[in-house]
């Protein structure tokens, strides 16, 4: 944009230069340009004004000062095939969280924390095929695991393990060395602390900001059960409907919660947790929390745990893993 006018000493033409536009950075006006437009304005406005005394009150001339009527702009030809660099006007792509572990046992999800961290669990209990993959993968070997287990000498079922017949039925009758050596195996870890490590069996194993299975199933405390807030008697595999057997997980498509994907966080098999209390005499018999209920049991709430010895292994009592 350019103006033109009198006055200060003579005719003047001052050729204004902005900032670059999306036009200019597309091509349509160098910045070779830009500079030599700026510089041309730059030497007109100092032949308006020749002196101080110019704007004082003096003539405004001083002998041998030319004016011109016309600005002449020397012609750019293709100085206009590079961009004009400028981050400022690049969309800014933040790295998102890493994917998932999807080695072995089920499918995860990954959730918030209540402090803006995220985590995976994996979206059902571990079924009986995949433990059966596990033991395979294995063959007897016991060796590598978790220091409070070295009196674990069997990753063995105790009962009830068809994982052909009964392939989609979540494994029961483990304890919990063999469902953390299973995690381990499957690149996870047995669900405990946000952010890594074990929790205790006190107040850390029902707080939401630090326990990965009660902050999932909970929605972050926002809920008591993993579909709401109120108790329903015909949703999860409990008692009430169940039969008093397990079912096939995620069967229940209302037992689903408390984030998408997730099913089974409540009812069908008890789980452990890596919340122990490590002051009790062991490291075998030291008591380890489940949580969310069975098919045996009236309705738990997320919240809700129970303590068992490390080295039981029930037939109402699996597991799911978690991942940071």
């Amino acid at each position: 944009m350019s103006h033109a006018g009198t006055g200060l000493g003579g005719p003047w033409y001052v050729v204004i230069v902005g900032r670059p536009t999306r036009a200019d950075r597309d091509g349509k006006v160098s910045q070779r340009a830009l500079r030599i437009g700026f510089l041309i304005a730059s030497w007109h406005l100092v032949g308006c004004f020749p002196s101080f005394d110019g704007l004082s009150g003096g003539s405004g001339n001083t002998a041998g000062a030319a004016t011109s009527d016309v600005v002449s702009v020397p012609d750019v030809g293709d100085a206009v095939d590079a961009p004009i660099p400028d981050d400022r006007f690049e969309a800014e792509v933040e790295a998102g969280p890493p994917a998932c572990p999807s080695g072995g046992g089920p499918s995860m999800v990954r959730v918030p924390t209540i402090d803006g961290r995220n985590y995976c669990i994996d979206s059902t209990e571990v079924t009986q095929a995949q433990y059966s993959q596990f033991l395979v993968a294995k063959n007897g070997n016991t060796s590598g695991q978790d220091a409070r287990c070295t009196w674990n000498t069997s990753f063995g079922v105790t009962c009830g393990f068809d994982p052909v017949g009964t392939a989609d039925y979540p494994i029961m009758c483990v304890d919990w060395c063999d469902a953390v050596a299973f995690c381990k195996w499957a690149g996870k870890r047995l669900c405990g602390k946000i952010g890594g490590g074990s929790l205790t069996e006190g107040a850390d194993s029902t707080d939401v900001s630090q326990d990965q299975r009660v902050s999932a199933c909970t929605h972050g405390g926002r809920q008591h059960f993993p579909y709401g807030d109120s108790e329903n008697q015909a949703f999860c595999s409990f008692g009430y409907h169940s039969g008093h057997v397990a079912a096939p997980v995620a069967s229940d498509k209302n037992c689903v919660g408390g984030y998408g994907g997730i099913y089974d966080m409540i009812g069908n098999a008890q789980e452990w947790e890596d919340a122990c209390d490590e002051t009790d005499a062991g490291p075998a018999q030291t008591g380890c929390i489940v949580r969310g209920g069975d098919y045996n049991d009236p309705t738990w709430d997320c919240y809700r745990a129970y303590p068992l010895t490390r080295n039981t292994s029930n037939d109402w009592v699996g597991f799911r893993c978690c991942a940071d």
